[in-house]
Parts: structure tokens; sequence; C-alpha cells
């Protein structure tokens, strides 16, 4: 690698938006109870699609720059994606079963 070529991480910049994006989103749902957090699972691919995006547009880069993926950023916004996930599983059994002397009862 000479001393003018820059290195410069793939995912970051995906990370920092997905974080807002999902911190708004969650921000929302704390405000409006109709908010589903199904629609945070539905909206998890634009993660995904950002990726791809930033990826796509490091490539026009004619500079002399090496592009590495953010390692990092790439596993948190899977963990993002998982705790939402989990979220919108933990919303359907909570509003589908009622906890009543220890067992879950459909309603």
């Amino acid at each position: 690698m000479t001393q003018n070529s820059k290195t410069r991480r793939i995912g970051t910049a995906t990370l920092g938006m997905g974080l807002v994006a999902f911190g708004i989103l969650f921000l929302i749902r704390t405000f409006v109870p109709a908010f589903s957090y199904i629609w945070l699972v539905r909206l998890s691919p634009l993660l995904l699609i950002s990726l791809g995006l930033e990826t796509l547009l490091s490539l026009r880069s004619t500079e002399n720059t090496k592009w590495l993926y953010d390692k990092t950023a790439v596993f948190l916004m899977i963990a993002l994606t998982c705790f939402a996930l989990v979220l919108s599983a933990g919303e359907w059994v909570w509003t589908h079963f009622v906890w009543s002397n220890g067992w879950y009862f459909p309603k």
C-alpha cells in the first residue's frame, strides 16, 4: 500500500443511518402504541439494501482508495435486525396470549 492511498470502510455509514432510522421507529412506538414492532421487521431489509448501495457507490471511486468492510458495523446491523425480530415475536405473544396463574391461555 502506498502512502497516497486511503482506506475507507464500507458499512459504517449504513450502520449510522440504520441506528438513526431504528431509533426513530422505536421512539414512534413509544409514543404511538398503535405502531407495531412488526413494522421494524418489515423495514429491516432496508439495512441490507443500503449496505449494497454503499458497496456499489464505493466502486465509483476513481481515487487510489482501499475499501474494507467494517465487520463490526455489519455485525451490529445483523444484531439490530435480530433484536427487531425478537421484539416483534414478543409483541405477538403478548397480544395473543394472556398470562394467568402461570399458564398461557389464548384470548
